[in-house]
């Protein structure tokens, strides 16, 4: 086998490899309903980065949460983040606020404030998820390209 066809089976193998792993962003829009009236909406996206199925606050890249009337908050105002369970589309009230333990879905200003069990009606979520290539692949794709390029200048 030539050079040439080595580095363009190699080149092949990598590319069907980068489009076959991604990894998997998670991204949830929810709305927080307060007697049948939703008072608060947003969305929170995140990568399972421990692939135990399960959401946490250190894997959240991006979080929102808007109240009517111009009231916003974002991921780094944050204090606390209930799990939310990948699978089963359940966002859970394990996060503290008012200074009380698995009391809320997500707490903000140090937990003072949050979207807990006893102000909240219900909190629908709505999942979409979003293939993102890893580093890695586009990594070994590069090197792909590279090591065609370089079998073909040599060839010359």
């Amino acid at each position: 086998m030539t050079i040439q066809k080595f580095a363009a089976k190699l080149l092949s193998a990598l590319t069907l490899c980068c489009f076959a792993h991604g990894a998997s962003a998670t991204v949830i829009n929810y709305s927080v309903t307060v007697d049948n009236f939703v008072a608060a909406y947003g969305q929170f996206t995140g990568f399972d980065s421990n692939a135990d199925g399960i959401l946490s606050k250190n894997e959240l890249t991006a979080f929102s949460y808007e109240i009517p009337g111009g009231y916003d908050f974002s991921l780094a105002q944050v204090s606390d983040f209930g799990s939310y369970n990948i699978a089963k589309n359940i966002w859970n009230h394990d996060a503290s606020g008012w200074g009380l333990r698995n009391f809320a879905y997500v707490s903000f200003e140090h937990g003072l404030l949050s979207v807990n069990l006893l102000d909240t009606t219900d909190v629908v979520t709505t999942v979409a998820r979003t293939s993102v290539p890893e580093p890695s692949s586009i990594a070994l794709v590069a090197l792909g390209l590279a090591a065609a390029w370089l079998a073909r200048r040599r060839a010359k």
